[in-house]
């Protein structure tokens, strides 16, 4: 007679510990789905990723404010346990706050990625015959990867038969990610 409570109280555990997850992954805080929810909408509203990131970092920040201010009453403080699930309580509004952030600096570095284009940043600097060659159509991440595989101060842009048709200053490349905002 054991077995058939101790499938209960498995079920029922492993269904409490999901459905809280499942609250909580919708919580307004980037990382979570939440925090990409309001991010997405943000940047749909205002057609700026930038501006979404920082919605999403504010609302997952008074998010965790408000967790931490509510906590206590969340609670009737006649169980022993009440002030462990406070502290519970009080950690996760820590990790919300810790992690908007984190996220946010995640989220700047890769939209300023996403921002530079080969193209637009080409330059009729004059060429040497031995300058490290790349593709003009490249952008963001591929374009950085580009560059670091072959590191070098100026590049030949090519079009698709191989012609060069203008150069790439990494100095430029530089400028551009770091006055994104």
């Amino acid at each position: 007679t054991w077995v058939p409570g101790l499938w209960n109280t498995l079920f029922w555990s492993i269904g409490s510990i999901n459905l809280f997850l499942a609250v909580f992954n919708v919580f307004p805080s980037p990382p979570l789905d939440g925090g990409r929810m309001i991010k997405a909408l943000a940047w749909g509203l205002t057609r700026s990723e930038f501006i979404g990131i920082k919605v999403a970092t504010f609302a997952g920040r008074t998010s965790a404010i408000a967790l931490a201010a509510v906590a206590p009453f969340l609670v009737n403080f006649q169980d022993r346990f009440d002030v462990v699930r406070v502290a519970i309580l009080w950690f996760l509004a820590a990790f919300m706050w810790h992690s908007s952030g984190r996220a946010k600096l995640y989220d700047m570095r890769m939209a300023r990625i996403a921002t530079l284009d080969a193209r637009t940043l080409m330059s009729h600097a004059p060429l040497e015959s031995d300058a490290v060659r790349i593709h003009a159509d490249l952008s963001g991440t591929a374009l950085l990867q580009a560059m670091a595989e072959n590191p070098a101060p100026i590049y030949a842009l090519v079009d698709r038969s191989g012609t060069p048709i203008g150069s790439l200053l990494a100095e430029d490349v530089d400028r551009a990610y770091l006055e994104a905002t």
